[in-house]
């Protein structure tokens, strides 16, 4: 294991890497302690409470969740966060010019939002408001997925999971192919490294297909099926796991309608953690769906539980 002074130096360096229950967890840390953690502020979408009735998710998510974890500290953590959101140019590695083009189009916003209210307001507002805040997030899908990479030890990062947008058209509030620009990432890292790209496993746990990457359809509708999906894991041995942690599997969801509880969750989560601890395999987790407002708890809980389990290892 490095020591301090190395773990240190590879937290100031992640920046360059561009290629029904309330459970609550506090930890006691005397010092401040630093993980694989990717986020900042500028993740959430702030559009402002009139328009939050029209649009059907929590879009401060992220920061409530980064907010939570910090708070359960008993002194700073500091979050490991993208310098710049996502450029066009290197969202060019997976999209194409007319895809680009599309980012723009107002129709397109619409439909991919699926708020209306957005033929109301000028571009600029939206392109700061909400596509800067996504392009954040795909910025810090793709850094935690190389720094995975990179040192072979799990990641989160507080946001991405943006599986309904293919290479060519965005869908279901996913604007970017956060997780297809992450895998050409590393395996253009691998290539760099003169080796073969590396087999990934995407393990998605969203109520919903993630067509985005066109997978199959696994339909998980308690806390049973849902572990025992993840446990069947075993029988392929890649060389990185990237983690859709959807949380809109969860009870009372309008748009998961599952039936996975709070505790499920957490239990999903870390059965899939321990898996990559015992087979020396990195996680890339990413936050996805979940589209009610208790959801931000529950996932601060259970990444709590994993760094009290020990399955996230901290930079120093």
């Amino acid at each position: 294991m490095a020591d301090n002074n190395s773990h240190n130096d590879e937290s100031s360096q992640i920046d360059s890497l561009f290629c029904e229950d309330d459970i609550v967890i506090s930890i006691d840390k005397s010092n401040s302690t630093d993980y694989p953690i990717i986020f900042r502020p500028e993740y959430d979408i702030r559009i402002g409470c009139f328009i939050k009735h029209f649009y059907p998710f929590d879009t401060n998510k992220w920061g409530k969740v980064a907010r939570f974890i910090q708070e359960s500290f008993n002194s700073d953590i500091n979050y490991i966060k993208p310098e710049q959101p996502i450029s066009n140019e290197q969202l060019q590695l997976v999209h194409g010019e007319q895809f680009i083009k599309n980012i723009r189009s107002r129709r397109n916003l619409v439909r991919t939002s699926e708020c209306f209210i957005l033929y109301l307001l000028p571009f600029d507002w939206i392109d700061q408001r909400i596509i800067r805040p996504l392009r954040y997030q795909t910025a810090g899908t793709v850094m935690a997925a190389c720094w995975s990479y990179k040192h072979r030890l799990s990641s989160i990062n507080l946001g991405g999971g943006f599986h309904h947008c293919t290479a060519n058209e965005s869908a279901g509030f996913c604007f970017f192919a956060d997780i297809t620009l992450a895998i050409r990432n590393i395996w253009s890292a691998c290539l760099a490294d003169h080796r073969s790209p590396i087999p990934i496993l995407i393990v998605d746990c969203d109520a919903h297909q993630g067509n985005g990457y066109e997978r199959d359809v696994l339909r998980m509708t308690n806390d049973e099926n849902h572990l025992n999906a993840i446990i069947e894991s075993d029988h392929f041995n890649p060389g990185l796991i990237i983690y859709n942690a959807g949380t809109d599997c969860l009870q009372g969801d309008r748009l998961g309608q599952l039936n996975i509880s709070a505790k499920g969750i957490i239990k999903r989560d870390e059965t899939l953690f321990r898996f990559g601890s015992r087979n020396k395999v990195a996680i890339v987790m990413l936050l996805s769906g979940g589209y009610q407002r208790n959801n931000a708890q529950i996932i601060a809980d259970s990444i709590l539980n994993l760094i009290e389990s020990n399955l996230l290892t901290p930079l120093r």
